[in-house]
């Protein structure tokens, strides 16, 4: 991995993505469509700890499986492929992120202003 997709990976950690989930996400950005062996071998994760992860981010549609039938006997191999570009997926979870911060400090604005009305009336009754 190197520096970019390390900060890439940092970003969306920083947004609230899964460090497993930020890590397959990386490395499906760099090769499409990528089998669930290949993202074993590229980031060093186990094969639970990879489906878990992807998963997760299949539900969140952010990656689509494909089952691709292998010659001869054996178990279909599962392809991943990035439903959006990594940065678009960057540019959705920044904008939900400043949404809900957005929300929050609205909540924590009006929690101080009725606290300083109430608190101003109990600081005059108590002297």
């Amino acid at each position: 991995m190197d520096d970019t997709q390390s900060k890439i990976m940092d970003v969306l950690v920083a947004l609230g993505v899964d460090e497993k989930e930020a890590l397959c996400l990386v490395f499906l950005d760099m090769k499409n469509p990528y089998s669930m062996m290949n993202i074993e071998d590229s980031t060093g994760l186990r094969q639970p700890v990879v489906s878990k992860a992807m998963n997760q981010v299949h539900l969140k549609s952010w990656v689509s499986c494909n089952i691709k039938k292998v010659s001869g006997k054996g178990r279909p191999q599962q392809e991943y492929v990035l439903r959006a570009s990594i940065r678009d997926i960057i540019k959705n979870l920044k904008e939900n992120f400043e949404a809900k911060q957005k929300n929050e400090l609205d909540k924590i604005n009006e929690l101080i202003k009725e606290i300083g009305v109430k608190g101003q009336k109990k600081l005059v009754e108590g002297e």
